[in-house]
């Protein structure tokens, strides 16, 4: 491996799981010296090969931001804040062809994926208009939750009624388990549910979450009392 190679591969190392610029990578290993791009990317594929990384599960692409290096987590269970999204039907008015109306879904799914990378969430899932996303901690998830919902209803504004969409939101906190790239637990499921309980434009949370999240008090949520929910055991108190 060359030089510049263990260069990267080292700064990567020190800032693990924190998503690292291609201007940060730069200065950092060649600072002064007039080099491209292609030098970067030569050895960002360097470390893959010697880490035997073709699928990028170590060494990721962020798109449009720069490289991830995620470190391989223990077998056994870790505590997350999960985060569902849907996105929920648009208004249908009577008597108007569903295909005249069909929402712009891309520029929908791209504020999420935008402000998902930008709160270092981690997607895990995506199953039709649903997308399943883990974080570190809730408070990054909720103002995440938050700046997705504020972001939606600015771009709300400026299309026709017809064609406005909206995210439903889920969160909770909970042990899970890792399977290769995607991740096993309740609080997957509570995460689910809780979002096929909210409205078109708001967040459901857990008490689990509400109580790490309530020093915060820019996130302020309402008791919506006790439910039950399939398949989960115990009866929760849910916040939206």
């Amino acid at each position: 491996v060359r030089h510049q190679t263990f260069a990267v591969l080292r700064h990567l190392l020190e800032n693990a799981d924190r998503v690292i610029t291609k201007d940060e990578l730069m200065k950092a290993v060649w600072n002064g010296l007039a080099v491209t791009d292609d030098s970067l990317v030569q050895c960002i594929h360097e470390i893959r090969a010697a880490l035997n990384d073709s699928r990028q599960a170590v060494v990721q692409t962020v798109p449009r931001r720069g490289y991830r290096l995620v470190l391989p987590s223990d077998a056994g269970p870790r505590l997350v804040t999960i985060l569902a999204a849907e996105l929920a039907a648009e208004v249908r008015p009577a008597g108007k062809d569903e295909r005249s109306i069909a929402a712009p879904k891309p520029a929908y799914r791209e504020v999420l994926d935008r402000l998902l990378i930008k709160h270092s969430g981690r997607v895990f899932a995506s199953v039709g208009e649903t997308v399943l996303a883990e974080f570190a901690g809730p408070v990054e998830a909720l103002r995440c939750a938050n700046e997705i919902q504020h972001e939606v209803d600015r771009r709300n504004c400026e299309v026709p009624e017809t064609k406005q969409r909206r995210f439903r939101i889920g969160v909770d906190l909970g042990y899970v388990v890792a399977e290769g790239d995607h991740l096993r637990g309740e609080a997957i499921e509570v995460a689910a549910h809780l979002q096929t309980l909210s409205r078109p434009g708001g967040i459901c949370i857990t008490e689990a979450v509400r109580a790490q999240a309530q020093d915060h008090r820019s996130l302020e949520f309402i008791d919506l009392g006790e439910h039950k929910l399939k398949d989960v055991a115990r009866a929760l108190r849910i916040y939206g």
